[in-house]
């Protein structure tokens, strides 16, 4: 083999192998939410402007205590609706209890690009797969021409490794209220069960820019089992014989814990 082929070779290879272990994928299904951030709810229908966040939550943005915030300014709300800006009346994302309106968090971004909002997720497994899903929300209605939100949704250690990414890209002005779900696969931190969930403006802020986020969510990969039985059409008939024995056997797939 040529030098020249052997190089090729090493660096097909070392993409392939490294890609594999950068990249986290679930050896089963991932279960039901054990955290989700959804910012509450109020009873009313009527716009209402909730306090602001407390920790672990965290922004440098400014709270206002009014619909609409300006630039640099978020506030939680169960409505978007603000009609001299051309906003979108939506309501949040969450499926919420009758007679409960949910609230969401509303961001006006501010002129210079950054971190605007950061949340601490205690009580993780260390070492294991979730999947992080938030919904985000351009609240300009369609047919002008404003700045389009621009997200990154980071997972990130204690210490500040970043354990996940994924960017939402610009988020075009859409006819009616559309929600949009972004998620990543990550696993957390070995020596931690803390992570800290971070959303980065890219966009400047100014003539829009104007979004809504909810249901931040961690779901854990769990592993994908099937059961069989020795008569064929145990779970067919629907009916018990108990003249016939038979043997359940249950398959749980590999390489789900780490």
């Amino acid at each position: 083999m040529s030098w020249k082929n052997f190089f090729r070779f090493s660096l097909i290879f070392s993409l392939i192998f490294f890609g594999k272990a950068s990249s986290q994928v679930c050896g089963g299904s991932f279960g039901a939410p054990i955290f989700v951030e959804d910012f509450g709810r109020v009873n009313n229908s009527y716009q209402t402007v909730s306090p602001a966040l407390v920790s672990p939550a965290f922004t440098n943005y400014i709270y206002s205590s009014v619909m609409p915030p300006n630039d640099g300014y978020y506030t939680i709300s169960n409505t978007t609706e603000y009609l001299p800006w051309g906003w979108q009346k939506s309501l949040d994302h969450t499926n919420d209890p009758s007679g409960t309106y949910g609230n969401m968090l509303v961001v006006n971004a501010d002129y210079t690009p950054g971190e605007f909002y950061r949340r601490r997720v205690s009580n993780l497994c260390s070492n294991q797969i979730y999947r992080f899903s938030a919904w985000i929300l351009n609240i300009h209605r369609a047919g002008i021409n404003m700045i389009k939100p621009n997200v990154t949704f980071q997972i990130r250690s204690t210490s500040g490794v970043i354990l996940g990414s994924v960017s939402t890209g610009d988020l075009p002005q859409e006819v009616g209220e559309v929600w949009k779900n972004y998620y990543l696969d990550f696993k957390s931190d070995p020596s931690s069960s803390d992570v800290d969930v971070v959303l980065i403006n890219n966009a400047p802020g100014g003539n829009g820019n104007d979004l809504a986020i909810d249901d931040i969510s961690f779901s854990p990969c769990g592993p994908s089992t099937s059961i069989t039985a020795t008569l064929g059409n145990l779970f067919t008939t629907g009916v018990c014989d108990n003249s016939q024995s038979f043997i359940l056997t249950a398959q749980m797939s590999s390489n789900t814990f780490f």
